[in-house]
């Protein structure tokens, strides 16, 4: 409530407290129309008026008092709104902090060696990467559930000069700093010209492949990874 506000406020309840005041007296004087010079009759007439203005103004304080009591209430109503406006503010604020730091960040690690082609899932962020599922999809048209389910259809469809180990589980959890391996290849034996013609021929079909993970943090919050494995080339 604004100060002028207020001023006209207690302005007119002295106005009104006035006006009750004179009501008595001037019911009085339209009634007899003469003063009395006896002192019991001023003294009846001081009962007179005290009962009439006093009920008025008792009831006008009481008014007054609700009026105050609703002010009251509605600025505290309001205080307690902003403040539950800003205690939801800090606690957003703290949950991005918390989110922040408890970010997962994965990161698709791949080896490319004589004797040796691997891709590895890494998580380099502050918290838990979890993994919710997987995919590889070739020549971005086929999609397979795991290198597996793509290598068993495109690659190992005559005897191979290589060893290959997968990690096929739709599903993973990694803490901050580790990793899993979801394909691994070496030769099975020296690395001779059988297993450099199956490794070219094997990272021919990486090349065309793309890897997709969709993964969430602690919060549940979930995000996309996609990556190309062009980088046999």
């Amino acid at each position: 409530m604004s100060n002028i506000l207020k001023f006209r406020t207690i302005l007119w309840v002295g106005i009104i407290s006035l006006l009750l005041s004179l009501v008595p007296i001037v019911i009085y004087w339209c009634q007899f129309k003469s003063l009395s010079n006896n002192p019991s009759d001023w003294g009846t007439f001081g009962d007179y008026v005290g009962g009439i203005s006093g009920t008025f103004l008792t009831f006008l304080a009481v008014l007054f008092s609700l009026t105050s009591l609703y002010f009251t209430a509605s600025i505290s109503q309001k205080i307690q709104e902003n403040e539950f406006k800003f205690n939801e503010k800090q606690a957003e604020k703290q949950l991005d902090i918390l989110r922040q730091q408890n970010k997962p960040y994965p990161f698709l690690h791949l080896s490319k060696y004589n004797r040796l082609t691997a891709v590895t899932i890494q998580n380099m962020g502050l918290g838990p990467l979890v993994i919710k599922s997987w995919k590889v999809t070739y020549d971005e048209k086929e999609d397979f559930k795991s290198f597996r389910h793509l290598l068993e259809e495109k690659f190992f469809n005559t005897q191979r000069h290589m060893v290959v180990g997968y990690n096929s589980s739709p599903q993973h959890i990694l803490a901050p700093n580790t990793q899993k391996k979801l394909l691994r290849v070496r030769p099975d034996g020296d690395a001779d010209d059988g297993f450099k013609n199956d490794h070219a021929e094997l990272r021919a079909i990486l090349k065309k492949t793309e890897v997709f993970i969709q993964y969430e943090d602690v919060f549940e919050n979930r995000f996309d990874l996609r990556k190309k494995l062009d980088f046999f080339w």
